[in-house]
């Protein structure tokens, strides 16, 4: 499973996305990091500046992000709302992030001898954790925008899923990766498309002396599409 994580990240590294053109921003060069170092901003009619911009300067962000089934023909299988704050710490970005979702659990977990009832039965999950970020401009020469940018994150969170159909509770360490294609469209905020891997290995507690480890243990897994718009301070 961890190497099934890991190829889904990679592919996340390949993602090419939508070409976006937006007249007033230009961005100009480039942090030895690899993040957009100016953004300057011109009067659309007559060229001329009227303020510049170094994104080298952020220091916070915080997100709100709309997740959904990256199923079409089951849009609501998985719902949620994700907040993020994010930190620059010497250059480099870490993110603090809050996690609450809906899910069936056929969309969450693998096909089991599990009754239909308990497929189709809608779940609670609820993760929080921290992931190390990058802001980089690889996408921008392929889509011929200077405003286009991604960000690539990996960490590691704490997962809670309460399971409707068994009154259940789960808990557990689990690992998280997201793709995000965006663009800012002003000094203070971006917007865009991002795609999220998670996998959490849960337990729950023993129900009766002996238990095994196996009998209580489960393992959700899941890659969900959102919506993404962002504030810099």
């Amino acid at each position: 499973m961890i190497k099934y994580a890991y190829f889904i990240f990679l592919f996340f590294l390949g993602v090419q996305g939508l070409q976006a053109q937006i007249e007033d921003i230009d961005l100009d060069s480039m942090e030895t990091m690899g993040e957009k170092d100016e953004l300057t901003f011109r009067d659309s009619e007559t060229g001329i500046l009227n303020k510049e911009f170094k994104v080298s300067q952020d220091e916070s962000r915080l997100s709100l992000i709309y997740h959904f089934n990256k199923d079409a023909a089951s849009f609501t299988g998985i719902q949620g709302f994700e907040g993020i704050f994010a930190k620059k710490f010497s250059g480099q970005w870490f993110e603090f992030y809050g996690l609450i979702m809906k899910a069936r659990y056929a969309e969450i977990f693998t096909a089991s001898e599990t009754s239909i009832e308990q497929n189709e039965s809608s779940d609670n999950m609820k993760a929080f954790g921290v992931s190390y970020a990058i802001h980089d401009d690889w996408c921008q020469e392929l889509l011929q925008s200077k405003s286009i940018f991604t960000v690539t994150s990996a960490g590691i969170g704490y997962y809670l899923y309460d399971n409707q159909f068994t009154n259940q509770s789960f808990s557990g360490l689990g690992f998280k990766a997201d793709f995000g294609l965006h663009y800012r469209n002003s000094e203070s905020f971006h917007y865009g498309f991002k795609m999220s891997y998670h996998l959490a290995p849960m337990s729950r507690s023993p129900e009766f002396e002996g238990e095994s480890s196996s009998a209580r243990s489960l393992t959700a897994s899941w890659l969900s599409l959102a919506l993404d718009i962002s504030l810099y301070f």
